[in-house]
C-alpha cells in the first residue's frame, strides 16, 4: 500500500498537470476547464481524505484544496507559457500538497505504546494526536 506521502503527491502532480493544461484554454473554454479542475479537485480530495479517515470527511475540508487548484490554474492563465508558467505550476504544485496535508486528519488511532504514529515521538503526548470516539 502506498503511503500518505506518495499519494499526496500523486494526486498534486495530477491536479497540477490538468491546471497547466486548463491554464492554456482561451475565452469560454478556459472557465469550463476551471469547473473540471475543480470538479476534479473535490473528488480527488475526498477520495484521498476518506481513505485516511473512514468515520467521514467534512465538506468543508474539500474547499481548500479546490481554491489552490483554482488559484493555480488563474494565475498560470495570467502569466502564460514561459519560464515563469513552470514556476507557477510547482509552487502550485506544493501549495496543493500542503492544503491536502493540512486538512488530513493528524491521526488516525493512537498508538499502543501510546505515542502517536504519525508524528515525530516530541509530539506524541499532545491531545490532539489521540483519536475520537
Amino acid at each position: 500500500m502506498r503511503t500518505e506521502r506518495q499519494r499526496t503527491a500523486n494526486l498534486a502532480v495530477l491536479l497540477v498537470i490538468l491546471a497547466g493544461v486548463t491554464a492554456l484554454l482561451q475565452g469560454p473554454a478556459f472557465w469550463l476547464g476551471q469547473l473540471v479542475v475543480v470538479a476534479a479537485t473535490a473528488f480527488g480530495a475526498f477520495q484521498y481524505l476518506a481513505d485516511l479517515d473512514p468515520r467521514g470527511v467534512p465538506i468543508e475540508s474539500l474547499a481548500m484544496p479546490m481554491v489552490a487548484t483554482f488559484a493555480t490554474a488563474g494565475l498560470a492563465h495570467l502569466i502564460g507559457p514561459g519560464p515563469v508558467y513552470a514556476a507557477i505550476l510547482a509552487g502550485g504544485g506544493v501549495l496543493i500538497a500542503v492544503t491536502l496535508l493540512v486538512e488530513a486528519p493528524r491521526c488516525r488511532r493512537p498508538s499502543t505504546s501510546g505515542a502517536c504514529s504519525c508524528w515525530p515521538s516530541s509530539m506524541a503526548r499532545s491531545p490532539s494526536c489521540w483519536a475520537i470516539g
